[in-house]
């Protein structure tokens, strides 16, 4: 059938547990859930709205753990909403990114540590029951068996997954510069706000650091002035700057830049 409407598809957990499972583990698997999708919206988002999507639990069904997670947005944001379903794409990305880690397939995604901490507690559940399973997919409101990009774990694929995110996190940590400062990286804008005194908007990506649409600001407005307000179009061309990495919990929120010390017009 066809992707249906953004509005009439649901994220549904189902978890068959053959024993009972703790509120706080639970708790913790659905919050990282919440929060792998709001970082998943925030990257991929195209409009400042967009990017503030969240999840909420809509119903839970008795016998085995149905979880119904619906996404509520503004009415400013239908029109974008009209051409893209991200419930279903997001059950796409947990997929492919699970699918690596548990079963080493396809490219590896590019997470933060907060991402791969999120993945972990996610199948906190499976890896914890020798007999249970659960399942992640986008599904039709009120129709389960209309699904889309769905996926399994059960108690070894979970075990597996959660070794190979820990090692992952671990990894990145010996890579992570002792003050988050990045020299001479190549950044491209990829969108800008019209107004010049708003930074709210403007995004930026350094393939080097995330592949990620991030939130770019400077740390001077001379700097902002050179890079954004000159004669050529700024997405159009590539920048050689240091930048300053700000986190929250590991997580990328945006790039400080400190310095500009070339340009070139992609165009040529």
């Amino acid at each position: 059938m066809d992707n249906p409407k953004p509005q009439d598809t649901q994220l549904r957990v189902h978890i068959k547990n053959s024993k009972p499972i703790e509120i706080s583990q639970l708790a913790a698997s659905m919050n990282s859930l919440g929060n792998l999708y709001s970082s998943y919206v925030h990257n991929n988002a195209e409009s400042v709205d967009m990017a503030q999507a969240k999840l909420y639990v809509e119903k839970i069904s008795e016998g085995s753990i149905d979880i119904y997670l619906q996404e509520l947005f503004s009415a400013s944001v239908l029109p974008f909403m009209e051409n893209a379903n991200t419930i279903i794409d997001f059950a796409g990305y947990i997929k492919t990114a699970l699918s690596f880690f548990i079963h080493g397939q396809g490219e590896k995604p590019d997470l933060s540590i907060q991402d791969c901490q999120d993945f972990n507690n996610v199948l906190s559940i499976p890896a914890a029951d020798v007999n249970g399973s659960m399942e992640i997919g986008a599904v039709v409101r009120g129709d389960n068996n209309s699904v889309f990009n769905h996926c399994t774990f059960n108690f070894t694929e979970g075990n597996s997954g959660q070794n190979q995110l820990r090692q992952a996190i671990q990894e990145m940590k010996s890579l992570e510069p002792a003050n988050n400062t990045y020299r001479s990286q190549l950044m491209r804008i990829y969108q800008m706000r019209s107004d010049m005194k708003e930074d709210k908007g403007n995004k930026a990506i350094i393939e080097e650091i995330s592949k990620n649409k991030i939130p770019v600001v400077f740390d001077t407005d001379e700097l902002k002035n050179r890079i954004l307000n000159s004669d050529s179009n700024p997405v159009k061309r590539a920048f050689f700057v240091d930048v300053e990495v700000k986190t929250i919990n590991s997580r990328i929120v945006a790039y400080n830049v400190l310095a500009l010390h070339d340009v070139i017009d992609l165009d040529e």
